[in-house]
């Protein structure tokens, strides 16, 4: 599948959300779908598998979220199960919210951790950056073991980084430098 073509259901489902002006409802219910369909593999199986017909998998996808998300989200993932893409539903679901994000003017960051950042430290680390940018910002969690400790940040084109990786390369720069 590529990328382009997850884009342009993402675009689809967002020019219709917004002319309906749903798109608050629209993204949480994408949310939810991502986080059910991340967390239940066999679903996913389900509604790849080539045996089981498509009016199959959306009675069972109806079964499953018709109360719990928009109604219009729920064709849209009918339409999904139509193309055979459902399964890429976290990528469809990042370039949607990447467009809402935009539409809302949130900035997107992204946090570079060996460990998972609580809710707590993630709300200041928001907080501190909201007040410079004077715009609310959201973050993503990368998990990269080889930074091992501290953090790094990259939010618009600034780079804040507060690992412990930089801060050994900035020692052995500064020994190698007063060595000469």
């Amino acid at each position: 599948m590529t990328r382009n073509r997850l884009i342009h259901f993402s675009l689809a489902l967002f020019g219709a959300c917004k002319d309906m002006n749903i798109l608050d409802e629209a993204v949480k219910s994408l949310k939810y779908v991502r986080e059910v369909l991340d967390h239940e593999n066999k679903l996913v199986l389900f509604f790849d598998s080539p045996l089981i017909m498509k009016e199959n998998k959306k009675e069972v996808f109806k079964n499953i979220f018709k109360e719990k998300i928009n109604k219009y989200v729920l064709y849209f993932c009918y339409i999904l199960i139509d193309y055979d893409v459902i399964k890429y539903i976290h990528k469809i679901y990042r370039e949607f919210k990447h467009l809402y994000n935009q539409e809302k003017g949130i900035l997107e960051g992204k946090i570079y951790t060996c460990y998972e950042l609580s809710d707590e430290i993630l709300a200041k680390l928001s907080s501190v950056l909201e007040k410079k940018y004077k715009k609310p910002v959201e973050f993503r969690q990368v998990y990269n073991k080889s930074l091992i400790g501290g953090i790094k940040i990259i939010l618009e084109d600034q780079i804040y980084d507060f690992s412990i990786n930089t801060k050994l390369n900035n020692i052995k720069e500064n020994v190698l430098t007063n060595l000469k």
